[in-house]
């Protein structure tokens, strides 16, 4: 889970994350772009959604399942911590 905080609209937003051991099947893209397959090592060279880089842990660390962040428009992400099981 991803809690985002807005210091200056006070507005929070709450982010669910799905973490899968395993997957069968067919990947069907919806509306947010192509989807695929990638290896771990590959990430780096990505554009990624801003902050994303902030929510991976959440994927790839042991025990990390959450995340909080503050943030504003002027001074962006002004907290970020993460939250073990």
């Amino acid at each position: 889970m991803v809690n985002i905080f807005n210091t200056v609209t006070k507005e929070r937003h709450i982010i669910f994350n799905y973490v899968a051991e395993g997957f069968t099947g067919t990947l069907v893209a919806g509306g947010e772009g192509h989807v695929a397959w990638i290896d771990l090592d590959k990430i780096p060279d990505l554009s990624l959604a801003e902050g994303m880089e902030y929510r991976l842990p959440i994927f790839l660390a042991e025990g990390i399942r959450e995340l909080y962040i503050e943030w504003d428009e002027e001074n962006h992400y002004t907290k970020v911590e993460y939250h073990k099981l």
